[in-house]
């Protein structure tokens, strides 16, 4: 067994999607002379379960997997943006109306990652804030 590692469990957005987003990140970051997160390129993403630490990435995987393959196109719906304070900065996001599967998928797979994996309280609960950062 090694150190821990951080870990997320996130969906990607690819294609028209990710390019919206992206666009999206460089016009506020210009118009509001946002420059931190413009450094490094930004990936929109929407994060599911996490950070946690685990020593068993293997068993994330295989659970990861196991949860996933119950489902095939999980849909959810952009309806606007919005911002939230973090002690580091005020975070700029995509807020996401998820569809009813993917509250399910979130939900299956933060039940199974917590039975060995401690996470953030607000994975710990059904209810979910989705957004893409």
């Amino acid at each position: 067994m090694g150190l821990n590692a951080t870990y997320l469990v996130e969906f990607r957005f690819h294609g028209s999607a990710k390019r919206y987003l992206r666009k999206g990140i460089f016009d506020v970051a210009r118009r509001f002379h946002v420059t931190g997160v413009t450094r490094k390129r930004p990936v929109p993403h929407i994060t599911l379960v996490g950070p946690f630490e685990t020593r068993d990435i293997k068993r994330v995987i295989r659970d990861v997997e196991s949860v996933a393959k119950n489902y095939n196109l999980v849909n959810f719906t952009l309806r606007g943006f919005g911002y939230f304070n973090n002690p580091e900065g005020k975070v700029i996001y995509a807020d996401i109306e998820p569809s009813k599967e993917l509250e399910e998928l979130r939900w299956e797979l933060a039940q199974r990652l917590m039975k060995y994996v401690e996470l953030k309280e607000y994975d710990k609960k059904e209810k979910f804030s989705f957004h893409a950062s």
